[in-house]
């Protein structure tokens, strides 16, 4: 990519309409092209941040400033925050003339602030944590990953868009930017092609029918009405307006899976739209440790395989899968891993069997096109009775972090 490359194709000019984000209200001067392109002035916008305050980006003129697009449910996110990739970058301009602001376009931000809250807490975040859930600012600069940074120079000109880093962590690509703007250097590289996971975009715009069908679905759900509640949703899901996991965690939608008939047919619906590297498969009232499992599904040669279907399923916390029997499990969830085979799942440990001693575990079956179809299970180092597992499930080490949240990571096999 050149420096002259566009990003935005949108021909608005801010003199002719509101600031994106703003309330309407008398023009301003034109401070820059509608468009984001690296060489000349960002555009403007204004955006709430988690808290309820206000963010226009021209208000930082005069200072150097970090967009960093992120959703906390992506794996590719929580790697540079986890390797203190993030952090790095951080130091380099510390007490230096630099904002940082977080910008979140994933259509779920706004219905999911509270978990967002707990994620930026527990990193520490101190930054504002902005909301884009109607995607207008991030199409705007057509930040496609996350994580990606735009990073803008103390006259309000785009100097950097790309990757924090290179995929081994060795080069930090933003801190090389901040490092060179400080020093009054050119920034070299401009662009370097961002990974992780895709962005993700409402793909219909708020009040349509498809976000109407979501609320629909939700009523529809809690009347006991699942025919009428599943319509609606496929509608929604067909759309992308909703995604898989927002049905998993929605607590409106819990006696629809609970119900024996109904659960099948969801089943089959979130399989087929599912599209998230990182779900989550428990409402917030789920009883059970919380757990984090993350990993890549990779060949034996290594490879990574991007676009793998997983679908997961285990025990409660009372270890049953549901009332009906084995086959037919409460607990689910699709996801496809994401442009490096990466994978993460937010759930809650399963327990044994009642009156077993079965090792606790999770069933996975992966499948991809060009591979074999994969049936495991994984179970838990942590597990007294895992030296008991059934041949053929992989074991991974468990930590529990200050947050009391168990993680565990382990890569899932198959073969060509």
């Amino acid at each position: 990519m050149t420096p002259r490359r566009r990003y935005g194709l949108i021909p608005i000019l801010l003199a002719a309409t509101p600031v994106v984000g703003a309330s309407p209200g008398p023009a301003e001067p034109p401070l820059s092209p509608a468009r984001a392109e690296i060489g000349r002035p960002a555009p403007d916008f204004v955006l709430t941040d988690l808290d309820g305050g206000s963010h226009r980006l021209t208000e930082r003129r005069g200072r150097i400033v970090v967009l960093e697009w992120t959703n906390h449910e992506c794996p590719a996110v929580n790697h540079l925050y986890d390797t203190g990739t993030i952090a790095g970058a951080r130091a380099t301009v510390e007490n230096e003339p630099v904002e940082w602001l977080l910008v979140d376009s994933s259509h779920f931000c706004t219905r999911r602030a509270a978990e967002i809250r707990r994620w930026r807490d527990r990193r520490e975040i101190h930054h504002p944590y902005l909301l884009d859930a109607e995607g207008t600012v991030g199409r705007l600069y057509d930040a496609s990953r996350t994580p990606q940074v735009f990073v803008i120079d103390a006259q309000g000109v785009l100097a950097y868009v790309g990757a924090v880093a290179d995929r081994h962590g060795e080069v930090n690509y933003l801190a090389g930017a901040l490092k060179a703007l400080l020093h009054g250097s050119d920034v070299t590289p401009t662009y370097v092609r961002p990974r992780g996971c895709s962005v993700k975009y409402a793909t219909s715009p708020p009040g349509t029918e498809t976000q109407r069908s979501y609320a629909a679905a939700a009523a529809h759900a809690r009347s006991g009405d699942f025919a009428a509640a599943l319509d609606d949703l496929r509608r929604s899901l067909a759309a992308g307006h909703a995604r898989p996991s927002d049905v998993l965690v929605d607590s409106a939608f819990d006696a629809l899976r609970a119900d024996d008939r109904a659960r099948v047919r969801l089943r089959e619906l979130l399989g087929s739209h599912a599209v998230e590297s990182s779900i989550t498969l428990v409402a917030a009232g789920e009883p059970g440790e919380p757990m984090i499992v993350s990993g890549v599904v990779r060949t034996r040669e290594g490879d990574a395989v991007p676009g793998a279907l997983v679908y997961v399923y285990h025990t409660d916390a009372r270890g049953i899968y549901s009332a009906r029997g084995d086959g037919d499990p409460r607990l689910f969830g699709y996801l496809r891993t994401g442009p490096d085979g990466e994978f993460e799942l937010k759930t809650i440990r399963p327990a044994s069997y009642p009156g077993m001693n079965v090792d606790q575990h999770m069933h996975f079956v992966i499948t991809a096109a060009g591979h074999q179809d994969k049936r495991t299970r994984l179970g838990f180092s942590d597990d007294p009775y895992w030296q008991r597992r059934t041949p053929g499930t992989w074991v991974a080490k468990v930590t529990i972090g200050d947050d009391g949240v168990a993680r565990c990571r382990h890569d899932l096999v198959i073969d060509r």
